[in-house]
């Protein structure tokens, strides 16, 4: 059998994934870590895809709520209220 010139140099899964994954999500992810969606796609199959994807959406729902609450707050604030002047 023929052995292969490649040597795997497959990058380990960096030990804040989990958390940077959850905060930016795949459209950041791959410029973050210099990396490619197949190496990302290998980090989220390791780290367990279906309860990563869920919190991934439980941290979206939040920054969505926060959004509409401080939009909601600023709309509805007195005249002048908090403002230098």
């Amino acid at each position: 059998m023929v052995q292969s010139a490649r040597r795997s140099t497959a990058r380990s899964k960096p030990a804040d994934f989990r958390a940077v994954y959850i905060a930016i999500g795949w459209g950041g992810i791959e410029a973050h870590y210099g990396t490619n969606w197949r190496v990302v796609k290998r980090w989220i199959d390791e780290e367990g895809r279906e309860e990563l994807i869920a919190a991934r959406a439980v941290a979206v729902d939040r920054q969505r709520r926060r959004a509409r609450f401080r939009q909601y707050v600023l709309q509805n604030r007195p005249e002048g209220a908090g403002l230098i002047a």
